[in-house]
């Protein structure tokens, strides 16, 4: 639980301090919701989407805090364009 509660806190520095890859574009925000312990990555997202002052946008991208994208990302545009128009 010690180590859990370290991890957090040195995950919120490096957001705090905008340390790449915690750097968000445009308006972009990065919140880090901390749980008393650790529950496991579908469980967390579960509870930010109970927490719905969290989330103000109609899409969200999850990205693990260990698992980063490294190749262009940019057609996801089309991707939520073609989700809005009517099918």
């Amino acid at each position: 639980r010690e180590n859990y509660k370290q991890h957090l806190q040195l995950l919120q520095e490096k957001i705090d301090n905008r340390q790449a890859p915690f750097q968000p574009i445009k308006n972009g925000t990065i919140q880090l919701l901390q749980l008393p312990y650790r529950h496991g990555s579908a469980r967390a997202i579960a509870a930010a989407f109970k927490r719905q002052a969290l989330i103000s946008t109609p899409y969200i991208l999850i990205g693990q805090h260990d698992n980063f994208f490294v190749r262009d990302i940019s057609y996801l545009t089309s991707i939520i364009q073609y989700m809005e128009e009517d099918h």
